[in-house]
């Protein structure tokens, strides 16, 4: 599974929907963090991220960092750790 598909499947079960979470990978680490608006239903965050996933996939590919702020939710990876 990858990152994006870890902060994807895994924010909306975590408390105000705020998770960080790391990737080990063969040759890298990857760092990553997602969150949406707390005011959200679960089905709105995921939808959210899903979307943000599909987004960074298409804008973003093969970068080694990327950050997408929407409306609703955030999602963020980099090759360092960070917090936002």
């Amino acid at each position: 599974m990858t990152l994006l598909s870890h902060l994807e499947q895994g924010t909306p079960y975590k408390p105000n929907y705020d998770y960080y979470t790391t990737s080990l990978y063969q040759e890298a680490v990857a760092y990553g963090h997602a969150t949406c608006n707390p005011t959200l239903s679960y089905d709105d965050c995921s939808m959210c991220l899903n979307y943000a996933h599909g987004h960074v996939l298409n804008e973003c590919y093969l970068s080694i960092g990327a950050r997408l702020d929407l409306q609703d939710c955030k999602v963020r990876y980099e090759q360092y750790s960070f917090t936002d």
